[in-house]
């Protein structure tokens, strides 16, 4: 029996528009349901909005710099100031004018049929999606939905005035800038807003309830973010448990094992949850965990025609991997045969942590990568201090370290830094070529640029492997002998 689609997405995310311009570039019959409202604020537009103000708050402490270098501007001039609620508003009008490029009215236009309203799956007689009065009937569907603030399970905490991470960012969100914040969380965001309201002048307290900040990355790289955090002042304590919150005399209190502590206002960024239950998913009896909906590598979920992607698997909190999830589920849903579809591989997908200096990482952690691969393990670190970049950029704490088995091949890399974004590029590149370490030494970067730190870590990692065969270099020590003794000139 025919049906009027090749795939109908079920969104409220970008990713979900972005899946639905995809297909339809690709000449097939693309439906998108999109509940009223239009885009919930998830992880890109956070983390856009939260790279805007670090930006604005490095031209502030960039031109202090200069001033301590001798650059004056005149006495009419004062130190560059962020005034937050103008930095704010900059932000928010840079997400919604980038988020013009994928608006309903241009996947109209590119053929997708969109239908604004909630829709919710019919399973008989046949499968389909009922929304505004229709039924859209297709030959596969793609659940890409919105996502709301995880709450966690704090006494008094529903009682209590806190703000999630998507108010902190809305004009009525703080009607007066605090005096002192409470940040509680482990998600990326917090230890995100944390840096950033501590440079608004802000007394800030973090509470994380893992050993370290930021428990996914390599604990060298999360302390070295650490480390930035607290030297600028903001107070973190890790593994805490929150047992309570309370609202009193304009106060916020948490109980913090055995310590009340008492702030302005309380940010909770706990990370967030799919909005999967308006679909009516529980007919269709899909596997579920607590993470989310279980997916194959084809990102399809236990019913052969459903797929999924972004918030409703929650591999890992960052847009780009949502993206990447979003590209690979529709090519496998409008494949006609299964030798053609593409397996996910996340192993290739870096991700950018938007603290100042900026954490960014692809492949696999030191830990996971000796679980996998036991001894069979070489890692090498290299600092950006030699690099005449870092030294005329006045930003030398930069790091990197890179992880290979013995032969070479890199297994993955991390770094915290200036321009890290655009480094971890590179090694992802190598990476998902099977590349060896050994070819950031053999090519030319840019000079000076930061660049230049990949081809120093890769030339450490040389000499650290001739250090572990030293009977090489005696060969060739004394083949250059022989050659010094043979050439006459």
């Amino acid at each position: 029996m025919t049906v009027d689609y090749n795939l109908v997405i079920l969104g409220g995310s970008l990713e979900a528009r972005y899946a639905a311009e995809i297909a339809a570039r690709q000449r097939a019959r693309v439906a998108l349901v999109e509940p009223e409202g239009g885009v919930a604020r998830g992880l890109w537009g956070d983390a856009v909005r939260v790279q805007t103000l670090q930006h604005l708050m490095r031209i502030c402490r960039q031109g202090q710099q200069a001033q301590a270098a001798g650059l004056s501007w005149g006495d009419a001039c004062s130190q560059p100031e962020l005034k937050p609620m103008a930095g704010w508003d900059w932000a928010s009008a840079l997400v919604d004018y980038q988020s013009q490029g994928r608006s309903l009215a241009n996947l109209s236009a590119l053929g997708v049929d969109v239908v604004v309203g909630q829709g919710k799956f019919q399973p008989q007689p046949r499968l389909g999606v009922a929304v505004n009065g229709r039924v859209l009937r297709s030959a596969t569907y793609l659940l890409a939905p919105g996502s709301s603030p995880l709450q966690p399970a704090i006494d008094g905490l529903g009682t209590s005035d806190y703000l999630t991470v998507e108010q902190f960012f809305q004009p009525t969100g703080l009607a007066q800038w605090p005096d002192q914040l409470f940040v509680l969380g482990d998600d990326v965001r917090a230890v995100e807003l944390a840096q950033l309201c501590r440079r608004l002048g802000i007394q800030v307290t973090l509470v994380v309830s893992s050993p370290h900040l930021l428990p996914m990355e390599d604990p060298e790289a999360a302390a070295r973010v650490q480390y930035h955090l607290e030297a600028e002042g903001v107070q973190i304590l890790t593994q805490a448990t929150v047992t309570q919150a309370r609202s009193l005399d304009g106060k916020v209190w948490m109980q913090v094992g055995n310590r009340a502590i008492a702030a302005d206002h309380l940010l909770v960024a706990a990370g967030r949850r799919p909005n999967l239950e308006e679909l009516a998913l529980a007919p269709l009896e899909l596997a579920a965990d607590q993470k989310g909906l279980r997916i194959d590598r084809l990102l399809r979920t236990s019913h052969p025609r459903i797929f999924a992607c972004g918030a409703a698997v929650d591999a890992y909190p960052f847009a780009n991997v949502a993206r990447y999830e979003a590209a690979i589920a529709v090519h496998n849903a409008l494949s006609p045969i299964g030798l053609m579809r593409q397996r996910v591989n996340y192993h290739t997908v870096p991700w950018l942590i938007g603290t100042d200096p900026p954490l960014a990482r692809v492949g696999l952690t030191e830990a996971a990568a000796r679980q996998r691969h036991g001894t069979d393990v070489i890692t090498v670190q290299q600092s950006f201090q030699l690099l005449d970049q870092a030294q005329i950029s006045c930003d030398t704490t930069g790091w990197c370290k890179l992880i290979t088995r013995r032969d070479g091949t890199l297994l993955g890399g991390h770094i915290v830094g200036p321009q890290a974004g655009e480094l971890i590029g590179a090694i992802a590149q190598a990476l998902q070529q099977r590349e060896k370490i050994t070819t950031f030494s053999q090519m030319s970067h840019p000079h000076p640029s930061f660049m230049e730190v990949l081809g120093e870590a890769a030339r450490t990692w040389q000499q650290g492997r001739s250090r572990q065969h030293p009977n090489r270099l005696d060969l060739w020590e004394t083949f250059y002998n022989w050659r010094r003794d043979w050439d006459q000139g």
